[in-house]
């Protein structure tokens, strides 16, 4: 770290700011950092390699770069409505990356605890209600030819989820593992309205699962974001005098242009990173 005297003037910083990048770690390669962070987000598809990321780096920007929680519900956001954008079929190979409802072999870290839906090793899905989901899944898909259900679990169970499927297919209630017979159902046209309507609901749920995957990754540290130090700028927070120290923030290069005029003590701590840590009485500050 870099000890600086008290009386060091602005100028003198920012020849300081200007020496951390040596010290700051390097940002990541952008294009996969946001390829990685998709995936675990919305689950692995070619599509989100070979048509959203590209189009999301169109729209972000070459200055882009991922480093608050913000950033990534933002980006969950612009990805759905670039996805309602992409033609049907497009989309119905994206949905197709999540797991079936009741799948439970190579399934994601992320798949397998939303479908247990709490349950445990121990208190496993009943094996009856397994083999319902696995017939209802068979029906979702001869009514809706091309398309795989999907739906924000949100901590239910997959015997709730059942249920929700039956209602949605109009069958009755049961945990027949063969009814109603698949012959028996009538499909309903593809890219038709009712057909385009089941596949608006279902990217709209991937985004739901996606931003409650964001809140529990940043919770538990699985997904960290990286600390960019670009065109670093130091400014005063507010006036020094001989009994208040003076602070000093370090904005990043995307950050400085939403907050260079809020230098007041009151600024928002969640965008910056406090570089400088003056103590009183001390007539030295550490850059940490």
């Amino acid at each position: 770290m870099y000890l600086i005297s008290r009386g060091t003037s602005i100028e003198r910083i920012s020849g300081y700011t200007r020496n951390m990048s040596s010290i700051c770690a390097p940002a990541q390669d952008t294009e996969s950092t946001l390829r990685s962070t998709l995936i675990l987000l919305f689950e692995e598809s070619e599509e989100i390699r070979s048509t959203l990321v590209p189009q999301l780096l169109a729209l972000l920007g070459s200055t882009f770069s991922l480093s608050h929680s913000s950033q990534a519900y933002d980006i969950i956001n612009q990805s759905i409505c670039l996805i309602h954008g992409w033609n049907p079929d497009l989309q119905a190979r994206f949905i197709a990356g999540h797991p079936r409802i009741g799948e439970t072999r190579n399934l994601s870290v992320l798949s397998s605890k939303e479908q247990s839906g709490g349950l445990t090793a121990a208190a496993p899905t009943p094996p009856e209600v397994l083999l319902r989901l696995q017939h209802l899944n068979a029906c979702y898909e001869r009514v809706y030819p091309g398309l795989r259900y999907i739906t924000f679990v949100n901590g239910r169970s997959r015997a709730v989820i059942a249920e929700e499927m039956e209602d949605k297919l109009g069958i009755a209630h049961s945990l027949s593992p063969d009814q109603p017979p698949l012959e028996g159902l009538t499909p309903v046209e593809a890219n038709s309205s009712i057909w385009l309507a089941e596949l608006h609901r279902a990217v709209e749920d991937i985004g739901h699962i996606a931003k409650s995957r964001l809140e529990k990754v940043v919770r538990e540290g699985i997904l960290q974001f990286e600390k960019r130090a670009v065109q670093c700028t130091m400014y005063p927070v507010f006036t020094p005098s001989a009994s208040t120290p003076c602070h000093y923030y370090m904005y990043t290069d995307i950050e400085e242009r939403d907050l260079k005029n809020e230098r007041h003590i009151g600024i928002r701590y969640n965008k910056l990173q406090r570089i400088i840590t003056p103590v009183v009485g001390n007539k030295y500050a550490q850059v940490m």
